[in-house]
C-alpha cells in the first residue's frame, strides 16, 4: 500500500498506473521559478512544465538531466534563445508565444526532435532549418514570412516536412508584392528570370562603356599619338603606291 502521495494513499503499487509514478524535482535541483518539474521513469523523461507562467524570457537553467521534455507555452517569449539544457532536451513545446526569431543554432541540436513553434509571430526562417535531421520535426502551423528568390530550398524542406506524419505547416511567402505558397516560389521566381538576366546584361553593357571612357580620357596622349603613327603609315603607304603607279605609266 501507498502511503504518499495523497493521490495515491491506500492503492495497491499493482493498481497504479505506471505514468503516475512520479518525482518531483525542486527549484534546488534546477527546477525553473513558478514551474512544476518531475521525473516520470515510465516514459524515461524529466518533464518541465512551465506552460502559462507569464515569462517574457525562457529560463537559465533546467533540472540537470537527460531527456527533458520542456513546455513553455502560452507565455508572452518573443525569441527562441539558445540555451545549454536544450542539448538535453528532446522536445519543447513554444506554442502561444510572441516569438519572432529563432536562434539558427538551435535548428543543428542533434537532441533536438520535435519542435512546436505554433501560434506565435515568426516572420523569417533560417536556413539553417535545413540542418535538421530527417527525423526531426518542427512545427509553425500556418505563418506569413518575407521571401526572395534565394529562398528556393524551402521548397524542398517544405515537401520533405509534408511527408512526416503529424506535420502541418503551412507557409505564405510575401515576395515581390504577392503572397503565395512557400512551396510554390520558384514558378514566380523562375517567370521573371528572363527580365533579370536583361537587366544584367544591360549593367555589364554600361559598366563597359564608362570604363572604356574612363581608359579614354586618361590615356588620351597615348591614344593620339597612337593614331599619328597609324595616319604616317597609312600616308607612306599611299604615296609609295602612287609612286609605283607613276613609274608604270611612265
Amino acid at each position: 500500500m501507498c502511503k504518499d502521495p495523497p493521490l495515491l494513499r491506500e492503492k495497491r503499487i499493482i493498481d497504479i498506473n505506471e505514468d503516475l509514478l512520479t518525482c518531483n524535482i525542486s527549484m534546488k535541483n534546477g527546477c525553473p521559478p513558478e514551474c512544476n518539474c518531475l521525473e516520470q521513469p515510465s516514459r524515461s523523461r524529466v518533464v518541465v512544465n512551465c506552460s502559462s507562467t507569464r515569462k517574457h524570457k525562457m529560463p537559465s537553467v533546467c533540472p540537470q538531466h537527460d531527456d527533458l521534455d520542456v513546455n513553455f507555452s502560452h507565455n508572452f517569449i518573443s525569441v527562441f534563445e539558445y540555451r545549454t539544457y536544450l542539448n538535453r532536451t528532446f522536445s519543447i513545446d513554444l506554442s502561444n508565444n510572441r516569438i519572432a526569431s529563432v536562434d539558427p543554432f538551435v535548428y543543428g541540436i542533434m537532441k533536438l526532435r520535435n519542435i512546436n513553434l505554433q501560434h506565435n509571430k515568426i516572420v523569417q526562417i533560417h536556413k539553417n532549418v535545413l540542418f535538421m535531421k530527417n527525423d526531426h520535426t518542427i512545427s509553425y502551423g500556418r505563418i506569413s514570412i518575407k521571401c526572395s528568390c534565394e529562398m528556393k530550398w524551402i521548397e524542398v524542406w517544405l515537401e520533405n516536412q509534408h511527408r512526416r506524419r503529424g506535420v502541418n505547416n503551412s507557409i505564405k511567402c510575401h515576395i515581390r508584392g504577392r503572397d503565395i505558397d512557400a512551396i510554390s516560389i520558384s514558378e514566380i521566381c523562375s517567370a521573371e528570370k528572363p527580365s533579370s538576366a536583361v537587366k544584367y546584361a544591360l549593367l555589364s553593357l554600361i559598366i563597359a562603356i564608362y570604363i572604356s571612357l574612363l581608359l579614354c580620357l586618361k590615356m588620351k596622349y597615348e591614344l593620339c599619338l597612337l593614331l599619328r603613327n597609324f595616319k604616317s603609315l597609312y600616308l607612306n603607304r599611299n604615296n609609295n603606291n602612287d609612286s609605283q603607279q607613276t613609274k608604270f605609266d611612265v
